[in-house]
């Protein structure tokens, strides 16, 4: 019987300790590394070009500290973030 609610219920429990650790600056990933380590892919990062075109302004203001955040539904979840030098570190534990 399909129960995409009880799904929700441990995947919001999943991404909100993904956004919890992604965000924790003390989490060190070289020296307490994840066991699943390896069975993470690279990250894909987007090109500097802009093929459509200028963006247009968000519907959805982010406070100017936001630097990234995962997010997801069941067993879909992503994790965006600003790539950038002084967020090496979030990067890194993403």
């Amino acid at each position: 019987m399909p129960a995409p609610a009880a799904f929700s219920n441990s995947s919001d429990i999943t991404f909100d300790l993904a956004n919890d650790l992604l965000n924790f600056p003390l989490w060190d990933p070289n020296k307490l590394p994840s066991q699943l380590k390896n069975e993470i892919p690279p990250p894909k990062r987007l090109s500097k070009e802009v093929p459509f075109g200028p963006a247009f302004e968000t519907d959805v203001q982010l406070p100017i500290s936001f630097k990234g955040g995962t997010d997801g539904y069941i067993d879909d979840g992503t994790a965006c973030l600003l790539d950038s030098e002084s967020n090496k570190a979030m990067v890194q534990r993403a």
